[in-house]
Order: structure tokens, then sequence, then C-alpha cells
């Protein structure tokens, strides 16, 4: 018996259709930015997630001197890592310093000017100005960073000229990526 299931095992059919399964996966789409304290000079998301931000600049006051020509080259970067098919565009707006107290209903402003890979756009008062296009990424074929310093430029003669007390204005970098 044990010669009969052994012989009925040699003249089974051979199956030689080939075997496959399929390797997939979906990759997210890595899209971020921040104002850093240091240049971002890699492509890793994990070390780009461990940048310090940029706190802000403080201009004079409590014993800061006041730079001669008003002109600030700050500890600070614009910093975007991105995986965007498509690519993406950043832009960059400002708010004038405005005071904290309004006398007779009316705030004062100390106006300044901020500068970001060549490009820069100006306060006006309490008239909000257009934002400018800091950079432009077109269509990647894998993931790319950029990282650019930040200048400021303030108004000397309107800060000279300021009355007391707190002012704050606002730098804002909006990113979006194209379609």
């Amino acid at each position: 018996m044990v010669l009969v299931l052994a012989g009925v095992g040699l003249f089974a059919a051979v199956d030689s259709t080939p075997k496959a399964f399929d390797v997939s996966t979906n990759v997210q789409g890595i899209n971020k930015m921040i104002v850093s304290t240091t240049k971002f000079t890699g492509n890793s998301p994990g070390t780009f997630d461990s940048l310090t931000a940029y706190a802000g600049l403080t201009i004079g006051g409590n014993g800061t001197a006041v730079d001669p020509n008003g002109s600030y080259v700050l500890p600070a970067y614009l910093s975007t890592i991105s995986n965007s098919r498509n690519g993406y565009t950043v832009t960059m707006g400002a708010t004038a310093m405005k005071s904290a107290v309004a006398v007779n209903s009316v705030h004062t402003y100390i106006n300044y000017s901020v500068s970001c890979n060549g490009k820069s756009v100006s306060t006006n008062g309490a008239t909000p100005v257009t934002a400018e296009e800091v950079y432009t990424v077109g269509t990647q074929a894998g993931i790319s960073s950029k990282s650019e310093q930040i200048t400021i430029q303030v108004n000397k003669a309107e800060f000279d000229a300021a009355v007391e007390g707190a002012y704050t204005g606002t730098v804002t970098f909006t990113y979006t990526a194209n379609t």
C-alpha cells in the first residue's frame, strides 16, 4: 500500500501558473513651514520637526540699544519642507507696530520693512499691505527644503519720534500648495 500511495503522488498534476501578490503604499503629503532660529539644510521631516521656533524681536526698550540704522539681521529663517508633487508658494505680509494705548481714540504706528529671499514688504500704518511672494517651488520629483534668513528695517525716524508704550506688529508667512 505504501508503494501505491507513493506512486499516485508521482503522477499528480503540476500547477505551473505564476503566483503573485501586490505591494502598495500611500505616501502622505509633507507640507511644513516654520520660522526657525537656525537654518535648515536637510530633507528629513524628523529633523525638521526638531527645529526651534523663533519667538520674535524686541526693538529697543529695557536697555536694549536700537540699531543706528534700524537694520536687524535676525537669527530667524523661513524654513519649509515639502513633497508636494505640484510644489508650493510662500507669501509674506506684515502689519505696522501699533501702540497698545490709544490717545484720543488714535493709535500711533512705527513702520518697518521685512525681507526674506530678496523680497520685501513695507508696512504703512493702519493701511493693510499686499502680501509679497517670497518664493515658489515648482513641480517636485521628491522631498525638498528651503531655509532663507529674515531681516527687518525699522523706520528709525518714526521710532525715535514715537510716544512711550508698547507697540506690536506681526509678520505673517503663508504656505499654499500649488494645484
